[in-house]
């Protein structure tokens, strides 16, 4: 049975498991622990969790089951509703669709790293209307950053469409002096998206130039087929599998790296370099999404395009080859954080939007 303190400022967040693995549960957890939910009287409600088909269905009919009681039962005032691509969308879809029909204040909170792909790429041109149908529905779309805003734009004409970048709170790094200039890090899903097979390619290639580096990849995915590559370019004594890492093991492993990577074909904004970038570690990303509004290509780490797998090795074997470049982009990379991703500074932007829509209601 679902109770909350205050009926008047009660509002629902609707998104992934907090389990779950990925971007959009670490963003649920800097909101909870920065305070937002408990000043903003926020019930989170999981449509989606990792598991099987089962585990998945039974979790989409209790998040269906929860906003019904909550539509019919309280007084909500704002859904705000984290959305990536595909089955994501269409999940709520009905959700929006049943908060609409009741004159609930609807946030559209955009994270899905291919979402450009879903709607111009795999929707027919009615899948196409339909979409910006249940986009319009929305009082305000938040896109993660301005190149995302601007794109959004051609789809939906009636929200407000704000810019709101994911953040994280300032980490904690164990104390340790076990910082190595040599070690490369990627964390995030193993596969062709995150273009962790170019990423194998070039640490090919810096192996063949005589380059010393070590490589942790941490995370889940194609584990098997990415061993298997491994073992073909003769990199068993550089790479090292460690799997999906969360909390302490994640910040020993942000200390003690000095390059993380992530060359991804499709990416929000990813919360692995916010990550980095809070640590001080030094990354190479790709010109996609909203990577260059994280890293000014030079000064916190390298941009490059996606699929140039000549550029990421002839980036890393700079970096790896200049300690004090490394130290450089550090400072940057912690100075960035703290001027733009921090809980500190986007969180309040958050609070401004929840309290234009909760006086709206309030005015109903």
């Amino acid at each position: 049975m679902l109770t909350f303190n205050n009926k008047n400022r009660f509002n629902v967040m609707v998104g992934t498991s907090r389990e779950t693995k990925g971007g959009i549960s670490t963003v649920i957890e800097s909101y909870i622990h920065s305070g937002f939910f408990s000043k903003y009287y926020v019930c989170y409600i999981a449509s989606h969790c990792d598991g099987t088909f089962f585990d998945k269905l039974k979790c989409a009919l209790d998040g269906l089951f929860k906003i019904l009681n909550v539509l019919l039962t309280f007084r909500s005032n704002v859904f705000h509703f984290h959305v990536a691509s595909r089955s994501s969308f269409w999940r709520k879809t009905i959700f929006i669709i049943l908060a609409k029909l009741l004159n609930k204040k609807i946030i559209f909170h955009l994270h899905g790293a291919e979402f450009k792909l879903f709607y111009e790429e795999e929707l027919s041109w009615f899948g196409r209307a339909v979409a910006s149908a249940v986009m319009n529905r929305a009082d305000v779309i938040l896109a993660l950053s301005p190149s995302w805003a601007e794109w959004l734009s051609t789809c939906a004409t009636k929200p407000k469409i704000i810019v709101l970048e994911n953040s994280i709170a300032p980490l904690s790094l164990p104390t340790s002096d076990s910082l190595n200039t040599k070690q490369l890090l990627f964390l995030g899903r193993i596969g062709a998206r995150k273009g962790f097979w170019d990423l194998l390619i070039s640490l090919k290639s810096l192996h063949d130039r005589g380059v010393d580096f070590n490589f942790v990849a941490g995370g889940d995915g194609e584990i098997e087929k990415a061993k298997a590559l491994v073992l073909e370019y003769g990199l068993q004594d550089k790479v090292k599998f460690v799997g999906w890492v969360r909390n302490i093991q994640k910040l020993e492993l942000l200390g003690s790296s000095s390059i993380f990577l992530l060359p991804s074909y499709n990416e929000g904004m990813p919360m692995s370099v916010l990550e980095a970038m809070a640590a001080g570690v030094p990354i190479v990303s790709t010109k996609i999404g909203g990577i260059p509004e994280q890293i000014t290509d030079g000064v916190e780490g390298y941009l490059i395009e996606p699929g140039d797998t000549t550029a990421l090795t002839d980036r890393l074997e700079m970096l790896l080859s200049n300690p004090a470049l490394q130290k450089k982009m550090s400072v940057c990379c912690v100075a960035k954080f703290n001027r733009c991703f921090s809980t500190d500074v986007v969180l309040p932007k958050l609070e401004v939007i929840y309290d234009d829509l909760l006086s709206d209601n309030f005015r109903d």
